[in-house]
C-alpha cells in the first residue's frame, strides 16, 4: 500500500512541474480545432433555424425533421411525447417489484422496450418468405385447375401450356 501512495504522490508532483513549465494540458475538447468546429456547427444550426423558421414556435401536432421538414410517423411522435412517462413508470415498477415488495429477484432480466423510434423500421418480410408463399399459392392454383380439368374433361396439355402470370 505505501508503494501505491508513493507512486501517486510522484505522479502528482510531475503534473505540477509540467504545468509550471508551461506545457499545455487541456481536455481534448478544449483544442482550438474542436472549438472552431463547434462554432461552425452552431452557426449552421442558427442559419437553418433562420431559413426554415423556428420549429418550436409551430402550433402543429406533427413531429418534423428539422432540415427537411419531413413529417415523422405518428407512432414515433407519440413515443417521443410519452417516453419520459413510460420510463418513470417502468422505474417505479422496478422499485416496487424488486426492492419494496421483493416479489421478483434482482437477477430477473428487465424487459426490452420495443418503442417506435426514428431508426427502427417496421420489420420487412424476407424475399425468401415471399417466394415460398408465392410458390404455395401457385401450387394451390395448379392443383385446383388440374382437378377442374379432370372433372370437366378438359385438355390437360392446354392447361400446362399457359404460363402463370401471377
Amino acid at each position: 500500500m505505501p508503494r501505491v501512495v508513493n507512486e501517486f504522490e510522484i505522479s502528482q508532483e510531475r503534473i505540477k512541474q509540467e504545468q509550471t513549465e508551461g506545457l499545455d494540458i487541456k481536455h481534448h475538447e478544449q483544442v482550438e480545432s474542436k472549438q472552431n468546429s463547434f462554432v461552425k456547427q452552431v452557426q449552421a444550426m442558427t442559419n437553418t433555424l433562420e431559413e426554415m423558421g423556428n420549429p418550436f414556435l409551430d402550433e402543429c401536432e406533427n413531429l418534423e425533421v428539422l432540415c427537411t421538414r419531413d413529417i415523422a410517423d405518428p407512432k414515433v411522435a407519440n413515443t417521443i411525447r410519452n417516453i419520459e412517462h413510460i420510463g418513470k413508470n417502468q422505474y417505479q415498477e422496478y422499485l416496487r417489484g424488486r426492492l419494496d415488495n421483493r416479489t421478483k429477484p434482482l437477477s430477473d432480466p428487465i424487459k426490452q422496450n420495443k418503442l417506435h423510434l426514428f431508426s427502427r423500421q417496421d420489420s420487412k418480410v424476407a424475399k425468401d418468405k415471399l417466394q415460398i408463399s408465392s410458390l404455395k399459392q401457385n401450387c394451390s392454383l395448379f392443383s385446383q385447375l388440374y382437378c377442374s380439368c379432370q372433372v370437366r374433361d378438359g385438355n390437360l396439355y392446354e392447361l400446362i401450356r399457359h404460363e402463370n402470370q401471377a
